[in-house]
């Protein structure tokens, strides 16, 4: 019985290395590829990219230039726009000149919508490619809104801190944001008096970026944030959280409970100048299933021709 057992696992051995033989025909390691070999020109084209240009340039190469050749582009996915125009525009196919090894061609987008993202995929036909390289080209592009920078101030009515920010406006579009709002806050890691709360600045725990936007009435549309991080010393519930800290959060009264969603009213444009921006969060702990109530921070426009928040 052993005897049979040891043929039986030599002769799916020897048929396994049949079977590979056979699937690797197409595929010998050390060979050269063959025929034209075209192949896109990065080691990935997978990619997304955030532009303003409304075209980009695709490099292309072959191994065999002995004679001028035009290569097939396979359009695998070109979004639509509405109406059903096809987004991207490119040629059907590339054209290689005899003795050029690399050329490249352009494809353009003049009619997509800024802030929407729109992907194209194209491929070079399997007669034609390279079998070891890149043959398949995919590109997610969202064409970027042109940001207006305004210098500003915050004044942060919870840690009584203040300094100055960058706010951003996409022009002609209802949408603003600032990047770091609140590292001004935490920079220097300020104490309750008697060192209580220890409060400090990472983008992990703090909101990296801050968007919202300005409706024509001063009212604001905008989501909870992260505020930072506070540790009670020699309190237990700090004890349980990572590094020790419990996060705080700067809540949308609406999001965090409905009683209190009359609040949301509290953020906006200040009536008597139109330079001030005033959210007012509600600072919130999930770990603890409390917080400490509203709590006031402006955003200042320092003036500059005729900076409010509600000429953009």
């Amino acid at each position: 019985m052993k005897f049979n057992k040891i043929f039986l696992l030599a002769g799916i051995v020897s048929l396994g290395l049949f079977t590979s033989c056979d699937d690797d025909d197409d595929y010998k390691t050390g060979e050269p590829a063959t025929g034209q070999a075209v192949n896109f020109g990065s080691i990935s084209q997978d990619e997304t990219m955030q532009v303003k240009e409304t075209s980009f340039l695709v490099d292309v190469y072959r191994q065999d230039t002995s004679e001028a050749v035009d290569i097939p582009l396979e359009i695998v996915r070109n979004d639509t726009l509405e109406g059903g125009a096809k987004v991207f525009n490119l040629p059907s196919s590339i054209h290689f000149a005899e003795g050029e090894d690399a050329t490249s061609f352009e494809v353009s987008y003049p009619d997509a919508l800024v802030g929407e993202y729109y992907t194209l995929e194209v491929k070079i036909p399997e007669q034609y490619a390279h079998a070891y390289k890149v043959n398949t080209l995919r590109r997610t592009i969202q064409r970027d809104y042109n940001w207006i920078q305004y210098e500003g101030a915050l004044i942060d009515g919870f840690l009584k801190g203040q300094g100055e920010v960058v706010i951003e406006h996409a022009e002609g579009f209802n949408k603003w944001r600032i990047y770091q709002p609140f590292k001004w806050n935490f920079a220097i890691e300020p104490e309750e008096e008697g060192g209580e709360y220890t409060f400090e600045y990472s983008p992990k725990y703090v909101a990296d970026l801050l968007e919202f936007s300005v409706n024509d009435d001063g009212s604001v549309e905008w989501t909870s944030f992260k505020y930072g991080l506070y540790d009670p010393e020699g309190y237990i519930w700090g004890e349980m959280y990572e590094d020790g800290y419990t996060q705080i959060y700067g809540f949308r009264p609406s999001e965090l409970a409905a009683s209190i969603a009359d609040y949301d009213a509290y953020t906006g444009v200040d009536g008597d100048d139109p330079t001030v921006l005033a959210f007012v969060p509600y600072f919130y702990i999930p770990a603890l299933g409390g917080g400490f109530g509203l709590n006031e921070i402006d955003f200042v426009l320092y003036p500059d021709d005729d900076t409010t928040w509600l000429t953009k």
